[in-house]
């Protein structure tokens, strides 16, 4: 092999190599212990992206505290005391440096309006809230799942027959029920929410599954089977690249986002609030807020690339090494 030619190789060698390392790894996902005392399942979690923590509540109303914040080590941080009456708390939300809190179950669908409650601060301890009330325009609803748009809409996903999306109005009131939009049906069961760090993309957790739908066109553009352990509650991490997803009491294990639409396996139960899941149809008020963050690349499309770029490679050196012998 000449001197020219084993230039060449090396160099297509170490590009070879540098699209394999640039490929991301599938890496074992990590976890979170919450040590919090007494603190039941979690059916709501927020990652606090001001203050580098997370906000868990484990949706209990018997006067004990029941919204606590964790650093990204699990220890218990600030503790939060009810200060307005609930039904259900369901779920919490972070947005614009305010955390919300969903009182937004309804098993029986028997209340003629759900809640939304908000904390003046954030200090620990008793304080004020802030509380707005919202109805469905198609009569009551039972709901586990919350998110608040970059815009500062809320958005509740429903879950029993027809399990649908549904956003607040700009501005709400707080002095008298705000009627909800329903943009959109939503995947059976879904149990939380949160949207994405381009605030164009809403993440959505069922028993079984991650769904990713565009706030635009309500489109599913990802989806991934997720079965490890139980659990309800969903957030991003505190950089918002990947997803946080409670899996019983103490743990809460890191997911990627799915940036594909892999097919969802079925749920093995009669529930009607946990059937295999659906596409939600398309909005018709969808939100119009973005980012600039990145979206994630796929590992599978990287290692692809990588494959083609390998495969380029011999073919090329194959081809030099007849032109040399020629």
């Amino acid at each position: 092999m000449t001197g020219e030619r084993r230039s060449w190789t090396a160099a297509l060698c170490c590009c070879m190599g540098w699209a394999l390392t640039a490929a991301p790894a599938v890496a074992a996902p990590a976890s979170l212990t919450l040590d919090v005392p007494d603190l039941g399942e979690p059916v709501g979690i927020a990652a606090d992206l001001s203050e580098g923590r997370y906000w868990v509540t484990d949706g209990t109303t018997s006067g004990r505290t029941t919204v606590v914040s964790v650093g990204d080590d699990g220890k218990l941080g600030t503790k939060l005391n009810w200060q307005a009456p609930t039904t259900d708390v369901q779920a919490l939300s972070w947005y614009d440096e305010h955390l919300y809190v969903g009182d937004i179950g309804d098993s029986a669908r028997r209340r003629d309006h759900i809640q939304v409650l908000s904390p003046m601060s954030l200090n620990g301890g008793s304080g004020s809230w802030m509380a707005w009330d919202f109805s469905y325009p198609d009569g009551p609803h039972d709901a586990a799942a919350m998110a608040v748009s970059p815009r500062g809409n809320m958005y509740f996903i429903t879950r029993g027959d027809k399990p649908a999306i549904y956003r607040t109005r700009s501005n709400p009131s707080r002095t008298g029920v705000n009627a909800l939009i329903k943009v959109a049906d939503a995947p059976a069961g879904v149990t939380d929410a949160t949207f994405l760090a381009d605030g164009s993309r809403i993440a959505m957790r069922t028993d079984n599954a991650i769904h990713v739908v565009d706030a635009y066109s309500w489109h599913t553009i990802g989806a991934a089977n997720f079965t490890d352990g139980g659990g309800e509650a969903m957030t991003t991490d505190l950089r918002q690249a990947n997803l946080e997803l409670t899996t019983s009491a103490t743990k809460v294990t890191t997911a990627q986002i799915p940036s594909k639409v892999e097919k969802i396996a079925a749920v093995p139960t009669a529930s009607s609030d946990h059937t295999a899941s659906q596409k939600p149809t398309a909005a018709t008020e969808p939100d119009s807020s973005r980012s600039t963050s990145k979206r994630p690349v796929g590992t599978v499309a990287a290692i692809i690339g990588a494959v083609v770029l390998a495969v380029v490679a011999g073919v090329f050196v194959g081809l030099w090494g007849r032109r040399e012998d020629a």
